[in-house]
């Protein structure tokens, strides 16, 4: 190792950022799955925190979220988990990887249970593209998820929570201009064939018993949508990003990294 490259891993460490590593069997052959913990400075392990995953999108890796969350770790509120897909994806049933990422994901709470400090129980998820498409569906598959932030991805057709899967709270950004998954849904990348994004947080909204008709809000040059009057407890908000593409702008009521991890760490139980 360079002396560069050692004085970056000795950084990261001093930062709390650790890689940890689980195995799976995929496809008959056991492998190495990976994943970063971005601990907050100072952190008294006698105050258990909570834990909020990120998955990255297609192409991306885990580690790019210790400088998107770098912020909202410094609050001291919670505890980084950043995953790595095989190949820079997740298995949405059509991508590159046959991985069970459900399963990944259930093994790295596995993982880390017990460990001082980590309060595994209620974890939430946030997501973008890819990764935000899995989330929606971790989500309707494990019961071991108190709410979600999905960026620019939406349910699947077909793929829509149903009576006995979890009722989770739901935080929805979508781009109007999304050419990649459009926002109006229909088929995108890799044949995946996606729900409009209002239909998706409708959906969300009657899976958890909430109002039929959202509040719309106006928020700076978004809007904001919430089904309000949710029977289990949980909250569904959409926002319409007008004229935005796929990406995430960061001006989301001021502070979009912010404002997700504000809605995921409040809606736990």
């Amino acid at each position: 190792m360079t002396q560069l490259g050692l004085f970056f891993m000795l950084a990261a460490c001093n930062r709390g950022i650790h890689t940890h590593t689980v195995q799976q069997v995929v496809d008959g052959v056991t492998v190495d799955r990976t994943y970063t913990v971005h601990e907050p400075p100072s952190w008294d392990v006698s105050s258990p925190l909570p834990l909020v995953f990120a998955f990255h999108g297609g192409g991306g890796q885990g580690e790019f979220f210790t400088e998107d969350l770098e912020e909202s770790i410094q609050s001291g509120r919670f505890i980084g988990v950043y995953p790595d897909g095989i190949q820079n994806s997740w298995n949405m049933g059509r991508e590159e990887s046959t991985a069970d990422d459900v399963a990944f994901t259930h093994l790295v709470l596995d993982d880390l249970a017990g460990t001082p400090g980590m309060d595994t129980e209620n974890p939430v998820a946030l997501g973008y593209s890819n990764g935000a498409g899995f989330i929606h569906m971790l989500a309707v598959q494990s019961d071991r998820f108190a709410a979600i932030a999905p960026m620019a991805s939406q349910l699947l057709v077909d793929q829509e929570p149903q009576q006995g899967d979890a009722q989770v709270s739901v935080l929805q950004l979508h781009g109007t201009n999304d050419d990649v998954i459009p926002y109006e849904g229909g088929t995108a990348e890799m044949d995946h064939s996606f729900l409009a994004a209002e239909d998706s947080a409708a959906s969300w909204a009657a899976h958890n018993g909430c109002d039929t008709t959202p509040t719309e809000t106006p928020s700076g040059a978004y809007l904001r949508m919430e089904w309000l009057g949710c029977t289990s407890g949980t909250r569904v908000v959409h926002y319409r990003l007008e004229g935005v593409g796929h990406d995430i702008p960061w001006d989301v009521e001021g502070d979009t990294m912010g404002t997700l991890v504000d809605f995921l760490v409040q809606n736990r139980p």
